[in-house]
């Protein structure tokens, strides 16, 4: 009975696909003639009697742990494989990597995460963390929060994309808040509070004599000096009825929020 027999490797072109071809026509050849079942230095004979002039003269020349491998299957193909497959441009890949930037209405999650692939595509090593953080900061579209990061200074990449997510919530909710004043509606206040809540976590000291209080409004004041009170005060045991307080608030105004979201700014980064 005739059997169609594998063609010769051809080691021009894409390599890995030349592979993938002649290993496929191996396999079947294998199967059709009931040769799968012999032993490996058989299968090896066979492979190297198919593998062409160009095939076995590389095979020659590969190196293996021991002197047995030369003629177990696997190992023989898996030789082959690491020769056929294609060389990493790590220029290339890190050019790729320097040149990402944050896009228009990308959200610092979908910018870290393509970041981070990018990354590890590069092969910096995990050494080099410092890399990736630097990326971020630069690279994203929040100005403020990227300029606040750069005084702060020696910041973990974990610290500057968490500071960078609470910017990304507060702008957002700045935007909402712009268009309920805008509409003389301020129902979407109180959620707005819960969410700038969500984000106090641990406890930390905050000096308020930096914060800038209109002294015409008494309600401004008022509504500052308590929130630092709030935050100075939390610990794990207490969050829980501190951050009610905290939703309880009368926060009605821009103003108030802007003030507010830089006092809760300052504990993120700091923590």
């Amino acid at each position: 009975m005739n059997y169609n027999k594998p063609e010769p490797l051809s080691l021009t072109g894409n390599l890995v696909e030349n592979l993938r071809v002649f290993r496929e026509s191996y396999d079947i050849y294998m199967e059709e003639t009931g040769l799968a079942t012999t032993n490996n230095e058989t299968k090896v004979s066979i492979l190297l009697h198919f593998v062409g002039k160009e095939g076995l003269g590389l095979y020659n020349t590969f190196v293996f742990e021991t002197p047995e491998d030369s003629k177990k299957i696997d190992s023989v193909i898996e030789a082959f494989e690491d020769y056929c497959k294609p060389i990493k441009n790590i220029l290339h890949a890190r050019n790729v990597f320097y040149k990402r930037y944050q896009k228009e209405n990308e959200s610092i999650e979908e910018f870290f995460s393509a970041g981070k692939t990018l990354f590890e595509d590069s092969e910096f090593g995990s050494e080099d963390e410092t890399v990736l953080r630097d990326k971020i900061v630069m690279d994203t579209t929040d100005a403020n929060t990227r300029n606040r990061l750069i005084e702060k200074g020696d910041v973990t990449l974990n610290e500057a994309v968490e500071a960078l997510r609470i910017a990304e919530v507060q702008c957002r909710e700045l935007e909402q808040m712009q268009l309920d004043e805008e509409a003389g509606n301020v129902v979407g206040v109180v959620q707005l509070k819960k969410e700038v809540g969500n984000v106090i976590e641990k406890t930390t000291k905050i000096d308020g004599s930096k914060y800038k209080i209109d002294d015409d409004n008494l309600k401004t004041e008022y509504v500052i000096k308590n929130v630092i009170s709030i935050l100075n005060k939390i610990t794990p045991e207490n969050k829980e009825s501190l951050t009610e307080d905290f939703n309880a608030l009368l926060i009605d105004s821009h103003e108030h929020l802007e003030t507010i979201i830089d006092i809760v700014f300052e504990k993120a980064i700091e923590e």
